[in-house]
């Protein structure tokens, strides 16, 4: 009897081996299986996620022109899912400066308005402000960014010398004295040049009021001019009148008319000694380049003829 029950207790616990043997192998494949699913569930999560940012850039890795920004933030979050390594850190780094380079540009674009022109109340600091912020840019972005800032620079930088040429030909609110023809149309062609409508209306007003000083000032060039000569003609004629009153033949020689602005010494020599009958023939031209020259007056012409006006000997 102790026989028999030995042996039953020897087979419940063989057949409780038997059991825990199958339990253990069976969950050992099913941990084996269920970790190769799991292997391949986060391979394809990394291949996917891995793909999907990939797709987001060029082979210079600059983000492409469509790419929205929630397709950026999308892609960021995709690689948090997944483990890191050397191609996500890169594709980390890759959204960053696309982020960072479409952060640059929203800030260009509030300096233009919607017809692409700068606008004209961009100031300096702005201008500043944008080419340091562009210069820690990535250096692919720099070069993307380049010309939508030289664009601003060169707008604002066109918009100051205009406003810095205006404001020079005026002093006190009225146009400064001496102010010419050709500083209104340096002026003029530099407001012309702006894209800015706006400001373009601005100077219309102070660009008028140069030009009617200026036209009014060569209206006044114009009388002295006439003026100037009417004077010399009358000079002319008073002269010639004397020397038909004393029944002489006029000898008259005009000194400006041959280019000689301060030769009116040589000039009158001349008349006289032709009157005299002392010189025949010779050009006034001839006698006041023959004349001898010297710092003392006594011995000889002092001065420049040609080129010096009488009122600036010895300035």
């Amino acid at each position: 009897m102790l026989k028999i029950k030995h042996n039953r207790t020897k087979m419940i616990v063989a057949i409780g081996i038997i059991i825990v043997i199958v339990f253990c192998t069976v969950f050992s494949s099913v941990t084996t299986i269920k970790k190769a699913d799991e292997e391949k569930k986060f391979q394809k999560n990394y291949d996917e996620a891995i793909s999907f940012c990939e797709s987001l850039f060029d082979e210079k890795s600059v983000v492409l022109e469509d790419v929205s920004p929630e397709e950026l933030a999308g892609c960021e979050e995709s690689l948090n899912r997944i483990a890191e390594d050397e191609k996500v850190v890169a594709l980390r780094q890759n959204v960053k400066d696309a982020t960072e380079y479409r952060a640059w540009i929203e800030d260009a674009d509030k300096y233009i308005d919607e017809n692409g022109v700068v606008k004209a109340s961009v100031g300096k600091e702005n201008v500043d402000s944008l080419e340091t912020s562009m210069k820690k840019l990535a250096k692919e972005y720099q070069s993307l960014a380049a010309e939508k800032m030289n664009r601003v620079k060169g707008e604002y930088n066109a918009m100051e010398d205009a406003r810095s040429t205006i404001a020079g030909l005026f002093k006190d609110n009225s146009v400064k004295t001496g102010t010419k023809r050709k500083d209104y149309e340096n002026a003029k062609k530099k407001v012309d040049s702006l894209k800015q409508t706006e400001l373009k209306k601005e100077f219309e007003k102070p660009l008028a009021d140069v030009l009617a000083y200026v036209e009014k000032e060569e209206k006044l060039q114009k009388e002295r001019e006439e003026a100037a000569r009417k004077a010399a003609e009358e000079r002319r004629k008073k002269i010639a009148a004397s020397w038909h009153r004393l029944n002489i033949e006029p000898y008259y020689i005009n000194q400006n008319n041959e280019g000689y602005k301060n030769g009116c010494e040589a000039a009158s020599l001349l008349m006289a000694m032709k009157y005299k009958g002392y010189i025949r023939g010779k050009s006034f031209k001839t006698f006041a380049d023959e004349m001898p020259r010297s710092d003392n007056p006594n011995e000889g012409f002092f001065s420049e003829m040609k080129t010096i006006e009488p009122k600036d000997v010895g300035a």
